[in-house]
């Protein structure tokens, strides 16, 4: 949201997603990344095997419009849901 463009939230936020990409990278686990605002919500990368063009993606994310929470919320328990249906993996994290 537009909130997240002060007092650097928004880089912050970023600087945590591309750690958390990075730590998954070397761990070889999958990840997805959802981003939401006033366009609504996007599947910017689907859930897989984490790469590195997974964490260069996520400078580039700006910050403005609405927080549609809800909805994104909604996406990310079907992607999960997705994600435990076909793979059966016991363990899986929203941040």
């Amino acid at each position: 949201s537009g909130s997240m463009r002060r007092g650097g939230r928004l880089a912050l936020a970023k600087g945590h997603a591309t750690m958390l990409i990075e730590q998954a990278l070397r761990a070889g686990d999958e990840v997805g990344l959802l981003v939401f605002g006033g366009r609504g919500v996007e599947v910017l990368i689907a859930p897989r095997r984490a790469g590195k063009a997974a964490a260069a993606r996520v400078p580039a994310l700006g910050g403005g419009g609405g927080t549609p929470v809800v909805e994104a919320l909604a996406q990310a328990r079907r992607m999960l849901q997705r994600v435990l249906r076909c793979d059966g993996k016991l363990e899986s994290w929203l941040w």
